[in-house]
């Protein structure tokens, strides 16, 4: 059996590793974009002159930007522009966007999964198989009650006193408005066994990218599916369509030449939300009509104003991601979950923006304000969000446009003043305004399965089948890396089937 998977990202890992189970091996053709970057970080860990050469290259590259953008030592990946909004993400790197994803590795909650043709009973065995992959740190708290298993199987990450403090205010809180808030502890997909020699040391530096290879990639697995012989052939270039049958993909390689990869009997489409909408809408003759879905995101700060939990000396070492996971729930089902991700605040954001000569001043002041000062970015659902409009015409690449600006925060009912009445307790206090953000790089939903061209087994032509968020029929505001992962698997699992 000839298989070809277009992309490395998460949706990718998910098709392999249901393909690693397979007897006989099948002979896989992996086609990405992306030029093929070795697993191994290019040194063992970070100094102040590393770190000073990271920040000086992203300044120069990017300019005085709010938030200042997470990197891939130093490598940050490519934008888009959408015409008439503003930049996104292009996932032009080896390994997708999970070079510089967040690691939230939280499932859908079958709340979330309402609207869907199958739910967590078929999704859980798919679940679990990626969590014993990418390995995901936790622990049982609250938000068991909102998604039930977790699929944990690392200790939790070693957060602060300000933090848990907080997890404890928002679930002491009393439920009686349009939304009940609960809260736990981050599920990340990031190693925390100290016996292990890549375990995480709490450096505080992930924004720039992690020496220790604690933070999970896909480049990772893909690597290891390369060395064992899974996947057989590696093919560099942008796909651009699958034609025939026997199936041929059409790539375009180095010096815009194209060429006809193939014969495959069953092709997998994994090459991002945006990527893979283009490739559809070309192998089916399409010009417009999808739409992507893009999370709306919004930042705010939080100050802690009580008594001291903590001591800035006990601030020195820290996890720069996601310490805790808060969850909007309403009451109405004609509402939609919002989620919350709450951050301490980390040297990044000084790095970026301090001039290097001041920053051994700075340090100090950072790390006390870490006990008292936290970043939240509130996520919306994909009915409330921003949508773009995808316009395919021949090879050229696809030309994205505004279709819809989404539901301004301010006027989803209730949502804001509940967070405002949750949060600015126990000496918690939300001092501005939030500030919306241009995209969230979760991108979903432009080709749902059962409507229009795509199959309800997400195939769209026979053996041909896209497996990335492209087909998801929501966007739920909840990351979506870990069910991208857990549904290509899926999708994969259901193909060997038919």
């Amino acid at each position: 059996m000839k298989i070809a998977i277009i992309g490395s990202g998460a949706a990718a890992l998910g098709v392999l590793d249901r393909f690693s189970i397979v007897v006989p091996r099948p002979e896989i053709t992996l086609i990405d974009r992306a030029e093929h970057v070795p697993a191994n970080p290019p040194f063992d860990n970070w100094t102040a002159e590393r770190l000073r050469l990271v920040y000086r290259q992203i300044r120069a590259e990017h300019g005085n930007v709010f938030p200042p953008p997470k990197t891939n030592f130093g490598k940050v990946p490519k934008m888009q522009n959408v015409e008439g909004w503003g930049r996104v993400w292009d996932s032009n790197f080896y390994g997708g966007l999970t070079s510089i994803w967040g690691l939230c590795s939280v499932p859908f909650s079958p709340d979330e999964l309402r609207h869907w043709p199958f739910g967590r009973t078929e999704l859980d065995p798919h679940y679990a198989a990626m969590a014993k992959r990418i390995g995901i740190a936790g622990e049982h708290d609250a938000l068991n009650q909102w998604f039930g298993q977790d699929f944990v199987n690392r200790p939790a990450i070693m957060t602060t006193p300000t933090i848990r403090a907080l997890e404890e205010r928002i679930n002491s809180s009393v439920p009686g408005g349009a939304f009940r808030f609960i809260s736990g502890i981050s599920r990340l997909a990031l190693e925390t066994r100290l016996e292990e020699t890549n375990s995480c040391v709490a450096c505080g530096e992930c924004m720039s990218g992690c020496p220790r290879e604690a933070m999970h990639s896909t480049i990772l697995d893909i690597d290891a599916c390369r060395r064992d012989g899974l996947i057989a052939r590696t093919v560099g270039g942008r796909a651009l369509a699958v034609e025939g049958k026997p199936h041929h993909i059409i790539v375009e390689t180095a010096g815009n030449r194209r060429e006809a990869i193939g014969p495959f009997d069953l092709v997998y489409v994994c090459a991002g939300c945006f990527g893979t909408t283009e490739f559809a809408m070309r192998s089916l003759g399409l010009r417009d009509g999808p739409q992507i879905v893009d999370n709306s995101l919004y930042s705010f700060p939080l100050l802690y104003t009580g008594r001291a939990v903590s001591r800035p000396s006990e601030q020195h070492r820290y996890l720069g991601l996601t310490n805790l996971l808060v969850n909007a729930i309403p009451q109405n089902h004609t509402m939609h979950p919002a989620q919350i991700q709450v951050y301490l605040f980390f040297d990044h954001l000084w790095r970026y923006f301090i001039p290097y000569p001041l920053w051994p001043l700075m340090e100090p002041v950072s790390r006390a304000l870490r006990c008292r000062m936290l970043i939240a970015r509130l996520y919306l659902h994909g009915e409330y969000s921003q949508r773009y409009s995808v316009h395919v015409e021949g090879h050229r690449p696809a030309k994205i446009s505004l279709a819809h600006t989404g539901t301004p925060l301010d006027r989803i009912p209730d949502l804001w003043g509940e967070i405002r009445e949750v949060f600015n307790r126990a000496g918690f206090l939300i001092p501005l305004k939030p500030m919306r953000q241009r995209t969230s790089s979760h991108y979903a939903a432009s080709l749902p399965l059962g409507r229009g061209p795509v199959e309800l087994n997400a195939s769209i032509k026979p053996g041909v089948y896209l497996c990335d968020s492209s087909v998801f029929p929501t966007a739920p505001a909840t990351s979506p890396t870990f069910t991208i992962m857990a549904n290509a698997r899926r999708i994969a699992h259901s193909s060997l089937s038919r």
